[in-house]
């Protein structure tokens, strides 16, 4: 019965939140932790919500003001931290209870559309031909070595 009003209350939630309409809205499905990730229409907010208990569980709302609007998220599944790109920052939260665990500022003048997260917590992004790589004490997102599709082909 849950599984089948699912659908339903995903968008009666997605649809009843509060703020402007720019962009389509997101859905994140991880089903090897019965999570779903919800980012609302035009948001920068990101609901993390467990389905594998008898309710919908609640686990975490991911806020950065700093990061604005949001363009991708990512489960990095072993860790349980959720990684998301938005329009001025990509941020690591922790899933459960939403702390902020690291934020890098995109260098002025870029627009970010892609996140790529490898296995061992290396948070890749790109937007055109520039590609990023989030290096841990660092406050900007660093140019990376090498483009994005070639290190994803090397995870491969």
């Amino acid at each position: 019965m849950l599984r089948s009003c699912l659908p339903l209350m995903l968008a009666v939630l997605v649809w009843s939140w509060p703020g402007p309409a720019r962009a389509a809205g997101m859905q994140v499905q991880v089903p090897e932790l019965n999570w779903v990730l919800v980012v609302p229409p035009g948001g920068a907010e990101v609901q993390v919500l467990d389905l594998g208990r008898q309710a919908i569980t609640p686990l975490a709302t991911l806020r950065n003001k700093a990061r604005g609007a949001v363009v991708a998220v990512q489960v990095q599944r072993e860790t349980r931290r959720v990684w998301v790109l938005g329009e001025r920052g990509l941020d690591v939260h922790d899933a459960y209870g939403g702390r902020l665990l690291a934020h890098w500022k995109v260098p002025d003048g870029v627009r970010l559309e892609r996140l790529d997260v490898t296995g061992r917590g290396r948070g890749l992004v790109s937007g055109g031909a520039r590609s990023f790589e989030a290096v841990p004490g660092e406050a900007f997102l660093t140019p990376a070595v090498q483009p994005l599709s070639v290190a994803r082909a090397r995870q491969e």
